[in-house]
């Protein structure tokens, strides 16, 4: 279908008046206000499944990765709307795993087996998490997912789902683009 006949479809339709978008003001405010409320969606969407995935994976054990994982859009001074996850700094160990060789404090093991609900009775926390440590350094995080890390969120960050929000982000600013122009031109009948 040519731009002008889709044009005239919008015209024609009740989509316009209900719309709900300010085309009075300018169509980059527009633009921007519409691909916030989107990203916003899909933040929010985002969420939800990573924190199941956590929970469904036993990966968060303490709960505090599922607790401080978040997002935010941010609009900086040259109008790009940036969409930013934010986790504390471990979750790149969480989701990747903790590489062989690499030795993690006997503390975070502690709160981890306390967690858990390990029984240490016999052992000790300390002395359990010290066995921990030295597996962790010779073979790396765990054996259930091949002794690399969960990989909660570059299951759902991918280049596939970044090319999915890509493809939405540009419709929907086509779509407001076309609705600006097809409301000028009924403005000016």
């Amino acid at each position: 279908m040519s731009i002008a006949k889709k044009q005239k479809e919008l015209i024609n339709s009740k989509y316009l008046d209900t719309a709900g978008l300010d085309f009075n003001r300018d169509i980059s405010g527009v633009v921007m206000t519409e691909l916030d409320r989107v990203l916003t969606e899909y933040g929010d969407e985002l969420m939800l499944t990573l924190r199941k995935q956590l929970e469904d994976d036993e990966t968060d054990a303490t709960g505090h990765l599922k607790g401080k994982l978040g997002f935010n859009t941010k609009q900086n001074s040259n109008e790009l709307l940036k969409f930013l996850i934010t986790a504390p700094d471990y979750w790149e160990d969480v989701n990747n795993g903790q590489p062989k060789g690499t030795i993690v404090p006997i503390e975070d093991l502690i709160d981890w087996i306390g967690h858990k609900g390990i029984d240490t009775k016999g052992i000790g926390a300390k002395s359990l998490a010290q066995v921990i440590q030295s597996i962790i350094k010779q073979k790396g995080t765990i054996k259930r997912f091949n002794y690399g890390g969960s990989r909660f969120l570059t299951n759902e960050i991918n280049e596939q789902s970044m090319k999915d929000l890509s493809l939405l982000l540009a419709n929907i600013t086509g779509r407001i683009v076309g609705l600006s122009v097809a409301h000028n031109f009924k403005s000016i009948k």
